[in-house]
This record gives C-alpha cells, sequence and structure tokens, in this order.
C-alpha cells in the first residue's frame, strides 16, 4: 500500500510527470522471479493467483507481471509469448533479455556512456525517469535488477558487474557461464610425476604444461 501512495503522490505532481520507464514496487522480488522463470515450465498466464502458487504472496508483487508486459514477454492477458521462450533458453537466454532492455532504455544506451557508473546513471533517471524521487529509485533498482539477468554483447558497456545488481550475472544465478552466455568450462588436470626425477626435471614439466597448455609462462 506504501509504494501505491507514493506512485499516486508523484503522479499528482506535474513538476515530475508520469514515470517514463518499468519499475518494480519490490525490485528484489522482480530479480527472484527473472530466476524463476528460467526454472519453471512455461505456464498459460502469468497472473497473481499464479505468482502466489510461485511464492510471491506480496500484493506489491503483482507489479513484476506489468514489467513483464513492458519488457514484451507477456501479451496484454499475461500470455507468455516468443521472447518469454526466448527469455528461458539457458544459453541465448541473457542475449534475447538484453534485446528487450535495450528497445525499452534505448535513451540510456544513448545518453550514459558509462553505465556502470553510478552517478551517470542516477543523473540520467533524474532527468528522464519522472515520477518523483521514490518512483526514480525504484526505476534504477528495477533496471539493475533487468541488467544482472541479461547479457549485450562482449563491446557493450553493460558487459561488466553494474554495481548494486547483487553482484551476480543471471549466467552466475544459474548455474555459471561467460558473459557472452557461452556456459563456462572447467578442466581439472591431474599430473602423475615419475619417480627419481630432480627438481629440474619437474619445473620443465610444469612449464611445459603452462606453455602449450595455458599459453602462459610460470
Amino acid at each position: 500500500m506504501a509504494n501505491k501512495k507514493i506512485e499516486t503522490k508523484a503522479a499528482s505532481s506535474g513538476a515530475y510527470g508520469q514515470p517514463k520507464f518499468p519499475y518494480a514496487y519490490t525490485p528484489t522480488s522482480l530479480d527472484r522471479l527473472l530466476s524463476v522463470i528460467v526454472d519453471k515450465p512455461r505456464p498459460d498466464k502469468i497472473n497473481p493467483d499464479l505468482l502466489k502458487a510461485w511464492g510471491f504472496k506480496n500484493s506489491n508483487d503483482r507489479r513484476n507481471i506489468t514489467v513483464l508486459k513492458l519488457l514484451d514477454l507477456l501479451d496484454s492477458s499475461g500470455v507468455p509469448n516468443q521472447n518469454y521462450l526466448d527469455y528461458k533458453d539457458p544459453v541465448k537466454g541473457p542475449e534475447a533479455l538484453g534485446r528487450q532492455i535495450k528497445k525499452i532504455y534505448d535513451q540510456v544506451f544513448k545518453t550514459v556512456s558509462d553505465i556502470k557508473d553510478q552517478e551517470q546513471l542516477r543523473s540520467f533517471f533524474n532527468s528522464y525517469g519522472g515520477g518523483g524521487e521514490s518512483v526514480v529509485k525504484l526505476q534504477i533498482l528495477t533496471f539493475k535488477s533487468l541488467v544482472s539477468h541479461a547479457t549485450f554483447g562482449a563491446s557493450d558497456p553493460l558487459s561488466g558487474d553494474i554495481e548494486g545488481s547483487g553482484g551476480q550475472t543471471r549466467q552466475e544465478k544459474i548455474g555459471g557461464g561467460s558473459p557472452s552466455g557461452v556456459p563456462a568450462v572447467r578442466i581439472d588436470l591431474h599430473i602423475h610425476l615419475p619417480q627419481g626425477q630432480s627438481k629440474t626435471d619437474y619445473e620443465s614439466i610444469l612449464e611445459g604444461i603452462a606453455k602449450h597448455i595455458y599459453g602462459r609462462s610460470i
């Protein structure tokens, strides 16, 4: 109820204008929902009853449905579409969400030179977000939650971690992976050294492994 009062107060003030960008009443709840969507089967419709079944029982959680609709992951009735299915893809999902984010936040990408710079990000939303101070803050936090589940290409300024997004990319949240969306590969190397060799012989073997497998000297 408190968040709804904030929205009403902001909207009634002509100085602030209407909020321009999506915002969740509880961005941490949106962050959790984006993780849940990846693991759950595609539902026929996402509505308040389904959110409750998924453990989102606070009335403020319903606002997350509006955010998903604005991102075009759901149609106007709450039915998941192809963008929703693309997001669920364990490899290409972050890139698919990144495309939808760029559509909604096109002005952010064109205006902010370093999206990881918190002052620039705050300045942008204060200037263009609308809706008053409290709603502007929710817009910023919502943006960070969305970005933490997306990738934007190796050359994109959002390819790194954004302060305040929880310090995890979506790949890390779903079990690891590189920023490009390619699953991480872990190599365990077990070395059995021959007995009776000198220290120089062992060092030579290790240097060879470092050079030919890892591409560096030791």
